[in-house]
């Protein structure tokens, strides 16, 4: 469906015409924040920024972030975590469930 944006202060949604939240985008003293959802309700990504570790690695300004996906069933699909904009660890699932014990089975 079509995505409506409504805008704050530190604050960024997007909804779907359906009334469903497409995604919230906002920032606060402990880092940067995105969660999407798909049409049907369902998470599909939920990611964060720590705001210390930015000012501490500034050089890129990259530091620690978590990112946590989902696949349009429920199931979660990826949790990466990045130190200094580099992927330090990462865990898989295929959409039935079965872990991946290398992310490139997601390909």
């Amino acid at each position: 469906g079509q995505i409506k944006q409504r805008e704050s202060d530190k604050r960024v949604e997007y909804w779907f015409s359906n009334g469903q939240l497409a995604a919230d985008h906002y920032s606060n003293d402990s880092g940067r924040y995105r969660n999407e959802w798909y049409e049907n309700g369902q998470k599909k990504l939920e990611y964060f920024r720590h705001k210390d570790c930015c000012e501490i690695d500034n050089k890129d300004n990259f530091g620690n972030q978590y990112e946590y996906q989902w696949y349009e069933n429920g199931q979660k699909s990826k949790e990466i975590t990045y130190k200094v904009g580099k992927e330090i660890s990462a865990k898989c699932w295929k959409e039935n469930g079965k872990k991946c014990w290398t992310c490139n089975c997601l390909k």
